[in-house]
Order: C-alpha cells, then structure tokens, then sequence
C-alpha cells in the first residue's frame, strides 16, 4: 500500500499529505498566473477581450468550432 506499479512511492495512496517542494513551486506558479489573468481583466483591453470571448460564445457556430478543435487537440494525446 502506497506503492505504485515499478516500485515508486505515491503520497496520496499511502496518507502521506505534506507537500513535495515541486508541488509547493507549481501552486506559486498557478497563483501567479492567476493574479496576472485577473490583473488584465481589470484593464480596458482585457475588458474588451471578455466581452468578444462572450460575443463569440453565445455563436453557436464558434461553439461548434471550439469543440471540434478542442477534441483534435484532446486526440493527439
């Protein structure tokens, strides 16, 4: 228990919950990348994106289009 196949250690399986100092780098990253997304969307050109992404999100057309390119991209995988 808490091993995964090969041998590696997995902290989930085991109840081990402390944080790798990876994972403690990746959430820092995402913060950051979060906080410059909402400082954007708080300028005038960020507004003016929103409101085009919303514009072609109610297209039913755009909606089509985004969710064939989304499942190529997903297939590739």
């Amino acid at each position: 228990m808490g091993r995964m196949p090969g041998g590696l250690f997995h902290p989930v399986a085991s109840g081990h919950t402390s944080c790798t100092r990876s994972d403690t780098r990746q959430e820092g990253l995402m913060s950051g990348l979060l906080a410059r997304i909402k400082q954007f969307s708080r300028t005038p050109q960020g507004r003016q994106t929103i409101d085009s992404v919303r514009r072609a999100a109610a297209d039913p057309r755009k909606r089509t289009q985004a969710r064939g390119l989304l499942g190529r991209l997903r297939g590739k995988r």
